[in-house]
């Protein structure tokens, strides 16, 4: 047990490690008043390890890349899918510009590596590229719960649709999938907000919240800082819940902070 306990240590350690801590600033020797896209999160794994990434890389001097997904269930064999997703998004993301070609390479490696184990485990994930010289992003969706944009000319939210109004599949549930691609352009003071659905997988009076709830909640608190509305969005998830989670949560944002 002790032995068990000390590998778990290492392996939240080392999870923890493969997390962002630092966020790239563009251009990228921006100071913090000059700085076009702010970004931050909130990790809180339900136990020693997470199923539950995500990863934010520059793709250039005007772009960068946002990914995020949820491995099914929990514990050490989600967590080493995550090590794996971590590798091939860091290895993939130089070699493609379009972002629903990026997930379904992802998708062939991710197949090729599970049929190897025989153990069915599939991923959700939304991968975004923003380029801060056109102000457009592209993104895709693998069976993720759709992001929001908190628009900041009016501070409403809605969430980010596929153009052609369908979903797509996780990744490792098909061979070969393409996934769409769609766009969408962003303003100064825009905000975007990624997540897991840990975040809303809480029981309330009976009823388990939903996307619509978190996106209101997010909403109502669109005049606040990033930081702010993050805390006390997970504050009232505590509440709710009386403190216990039973999935992981994880949320990122990203904020326009100049025009585009």
């Amino acid at each position: 047990n002790e032995q068990m306990e000390e590998d778990l240590r290492m392996a939240r350690e080392i999870q923890q490690a493969i997390i962002p801590q630092q966020y790239p600033c563009f251009p990228v020797h921006a100071t913090e008043q000059d700085n076009r896209l702010v970004f931050g999160h909130r990790y809180l794994p339900t136990g020693a390890v997470g199923g539950d990434f995500f990863y934010i890389r520059p793709l250039s001097e005007a772009q960068v890349g946002v990914f995020i997904c949820d491995v099914m269930g929990h514990g050490v064999r989600s967590a080493l899918v995550t090590a794996i997703l971590r590798a091939l998004v860091e290895e993939l993301t130089p070699e493609s510009d379009d972002a629903g070609e990026l997930l379904a390479q992802i998708n062939r490696d991710l197949r090729s590596i599970l049929k190897q184990s025989g153990t069915p485990l599939f991923t959700t994930a939304f991968y975004m590229i923003v380029d801060v010289t056109t102000g457009r992003a592209q993104y895709a969706n693998a069976g993720h719960p759709k992001p929001m944009i908190i628009h900041g000319a009016t501070g409403k939210a809605e969430p980010l649709q596929n153009l052609n109004q369908r979903s797509n599949p996780a990744l490792g549930l098909f061979d070969s999938f393409r996934y769409s691609t769609s766009t969408i352009d962003l303003h100064a003071n825009d905000r975007l907000i990624f997540y897991t659905d840990g975040v809303y997988d809480v029981e309330a009076d009976g009823d388990m919240l939903s996307p619509d709830w978190l996106l209101k909640e997010m909403e109502a608190r669109a005049g606040l800082s990033m930081s702010d509305s993050f805390d006390e969005v997970l504050e009232e998830l505590r509440r709710i819940s009386g403190g216990v989670f039973c999935d992981d949560l994880c949320l990122v944002g990203m904020e326009v902070k100049a025009r585009l």
